[in-house]
């Protein structure tokens, strides 16, 4: 049997079958396989600026100075901060070697 979407009859009048990766109120249902996929476009088309990088970046793929908190971000945190550690010892070791 057809689920209706009962929001957009009541907003227009019309009736139009519900879209599987919503619910019966009209809700998103994040449980749905695509919805991570949508989630993913929609944060792309926003493109705040970073005055620490002096660039744009989307939230799909934020700075390091704008990641949010979770397993994955943590671990590109690290391996920046290791990176920029090396690259200041590197530099610092540059420095002695010259004088």
């Amino acid at each position: 049997m057809v689920e209706w979407d009962k929001d957009f009859h009541e907003r227009t009048g019309k009736w139009r079958p519900l879209v599987e990766w919503k619910n019966k109120e009209g809700k998103i249902n994040p449980d749905h396989p695509e919805y991570e996929k949508r989630l993913k476009n929609s944060m792309k088309k926003i493109n705040p600026f970073c005055e620490s990088c002096d660039t744009t970046y989307n939230l799909a793929e934020p700075c390091i100075h704008h990641l949010p908190d979770g397993y994955k971000n943590d671990m590109r945190r690290k391996a920046y901060f290791k990176k920029m550690a090396e690259k200041k010892s590197d530099d610092t070791n540059a420095k002695q070697g010259s004088l």
